[in-house]
């Protein structure tokens, strides 16, 4: 049997900070030197108060690039892109608009440009979905843009998003092991000042090598005048022994039990709240004057287990404070709490964080309801962060609210097929509103028809014509059962039109206008049937008086992609150049036609042969030189010179 080798904490922060430096070497050096390429997505999950914020912060000290830092809190998972606009320092906007990931991630690329750049992210298990769903991307840009990714979080709660994260081929994980005795023993002399003597030392081992634990220990020791030091050494009392905690939790329960009462309000108000907030915040809770709570907050302050920033916000040194004080107040009192923060006028304002209130207290199901409700509103463009918001609700029943049409389409967006299904079949069982039910079973028929179940999909849509639906409704699923037949495959594709073109098609529902553009690509009608597609797609922008045709799209297409090659800092491994200005409706396409993948710029290619059969569209052979320079012939030495895949 192998011997397995059990890395130790300086060795693992080591073996991460060896890890960061080759990430962020220069390109074509220790990134592009070697097949397997370095991880530019670093991960470092350790359990609450192991030490890995301050291990993070210690490695952002050390490097010599461009660094951004941001830290998510317990409300954050229900704000939209707050933690990513943060971590890249943009402002957030009052309401997020569509495409808003995609503003974020150019704004990254331009930072790019000017230079490495290195992004720390910590407690990313409370961040929201949607700045986790913008990490992956960044994840996948870093291969080719001058980009680490660095990342702190614990191993719970569980977060799929960043599970798939540490899953990528270019992350890596640490999980960070307990201090040794010689390093509780630094913490020792850092906290307190002294030299540990052998009894203190003993004590601390009840800490197991988790810092926060130690600290709370000292802290709980000096300030009940447990702890002696004379002559630069520190010991034990001769009580001492029962101020001793086993459990990192007990420890800190401990040390916030030495608070006095006007404090211990405080932080109590300050754990409900959830997250940052100032003293006018706290006082307004229950109508005090802010100058009355200065000296709670000082006297927290002073005991170390809050903190002000110079904006006066204050926030607990460390989340455990803040779980271990919420856990201790008994349920009735949050509720309380609860209840009045969720009054607050600022709090009304912010529908996330009135909706996080309502549903803590759950006192009011008709103000829960209105709560959730105003919070869907907002999220318009955010359906990962619905998801967040509403499964908990659909997985506790909750029918009164209507979750199950809004959270089934909110997984359809997201891409969660089968649990769109499931949640959409959920509701209608207890549904008994008719748009609700039309809303449902639409899910229902859209991901069937995704996943291409195309039996069960004309089964439904069989059923659904059986019931008692308007004209406009079984023509709508007229036209669906007609797209799922093409789909199938298993018979000739009609000759005859589905739909009259000649007539006016704005009445036409779009399930109608693709399966008629679908029935015409089928037989080869490209342009007829691109025509038809984006007419039931609505307007898009393109060259006035230019009709589209398949040759366009694909000039659209190259545009595209060799925008994002020619950016400020891209493409230095991508040696070829787009320029689909020289291209003319009805000629060749400008050499090479790349399937866009965002964040790449080592794009899988299709020769002008390949995109004409893929596409219809005629292309010519491609330009042998441009400019005096023999293009063909680069391209051939380049190919050559690419390694076989």
């Amino acid at each position: 049997m192998a011997r397995v080798h059990k890395q130790g904490r300086r060795e693992l922060i080591d073996d991460l900070r060896a890890a960061l430096s080759t990430a962020l070497a220069p390109t074509g050096t220790s990134r592009g030197a070697t097949k397997a390429p370095a991880p530019t997505t670093l991960i470092l999950t350790a359990g609450p108060g192991a030490g890995k914020s301050h291990t993070l912060a210690q490695l952002r000290s050390e490097v010599d690039v461009r660094t951004t830092w941001t830290s998510a809190h317990e409300l954050s998972w229900r704000q939209p892109f707050t933690v990513a606009a943060a971590l890249v320092g943009t402002e957030l906007p009052a309401d997020i608009p569509d495409g808003y990931g995609d503003t974020l991630y150019d704004h990254v690329d331009a930072m790019c440009a000017d230079g490495p750049l290195a992004l720390f992210l910590d407690d990313a298990h409370h961040a929201d979905a949607e700045s986790l769903t913008l990490l992956t991307r960044l994840s996948a840009a870093a291969r080719d843009l001058p980009l680490v990714v660095v990342v702190g979080r614990r191993p719970l709660p569980e977060r799929e998003l960043l599970t798939r994260l540490a899953a990528r081929p270019t992350a890596r994980e640490w999980s960070l092991p307990p201090m040794s005795g010689n390093e509780i023993a630094a913490v020792c002399r850092e906290v307190v000042g002294a030299e540990p003597d052998r009894a203190l030392l003993g004590a601390l081992a009840a800490a197991h090598g988790n810092p926060m634990h130690a600290i709370s220990l000292l802290r709980t020791l000096d300030q009940s005048g447990d702890l002696i030091i004379t002559d630069g050494r520190a010991t034990l009392g001769a009580g001492a022994s029962a101020r001793v905690s086993t459990g990192d939790r007990d420890a800190v329960a401990e040390h916030l039990a030495l608070l006095d009462s006007r404090a211990r309000d405080l932080t109590q108000k300050l754990a409900v709240w959830g997250g940052p907030a100032t003293l006018v915040d706290l006082a307004a809770i229950d109508n005090a004057a802010p100058a009355s709570l200065i000296g709670a907050a000082q006297s927290a302050t002073d005991a170390g287990i809050i903190t002000t920033d110079d904006d006066g916000t204050l926030s607990f040194t460390h989340d455990l404070y803040a779980d271990v004080t919420y856990q201790q107040l008994a349920p009735a009192f949050r509720t309380i709490l609860h209840d009045a923060i969720a009054d607050l006028p600022q709090t009304r304002g912010d529908h996330q964080r009135e909706t996080h209130h309502r549903l803590a207290s759950g006192t009011d199901p008709n103000a829960i309801a209105d709560a959730v409700r105003r919070a869907r509103d907002d999220l318009t463009h955010s359906p990962a962060v619905v998801v967040d918001l509403l499964d908990p609700l659909a997985r506790q029943g909750d029918t009164a609210t209507g979750v199950h049409l809004p959270l089934s389409v909110a997984l359809a967006r997201t891409g969660q097929l089968t649990r769109a299904a499931t949640t959409a079949t959920e509701g209608l069982a207890h549904s008994t509103d008719p748009e609700e039910f039309a809303g449902l079973r639409g899910v229902q028929l859209f991901a069937l028809v995704a996943r291409g179940e195309t039996h069960q999909a004309r089964a439904l849509v069989d059923e659904t014509l059986a019931l008692p639906i308007d004209d406009s409704v079984a023509e709508r699923l007229g036209d669906l059962r007609r797209h799922v037949g093409l789909l199938e495959g298993l018979s000739p594709v009609p000759t005859t039109p589905f739909v009259d073109v000649s007539t006016d098609l704005s009445r036409r529902s779009a399930p109608g206008l693709t399966t008629e553009g679908l029935r015409l690509f089928l037989l080869g009608h490209l342009d007829a049937g691109l025509q038809l597609t984006l007419q039931a797609l609505g307007p898009r922008d393109h060259r006035p008086g230019r009709p589209w045709t398949a040759p366009h799209l694909c000039r659209h297409l190259a545009a595209a992609d060799r925008t994002l090659r020619t950016r400020p800092g891209r493409g230095r491994r991508s040696p070829h150049r787009y320029d689909p200005t020289t291209d003319q409706p009805g000629h060749r396409l400008d050499d090479r036609i790349s399937r866009i993948h965002p964040g790449r710029n080592r794009t899988r290619t299709r020769t002008p042969r390949q995109c004409g059969r893929h596409l219809g569209c005629r292309t010519g052979a491609g330009r042998r030189r441009r400019h005096g320079v023999d293009v063909a012939g680069r391209r051939r030495a380049r190919d050559d010179r690419r390694p076989a895949r």
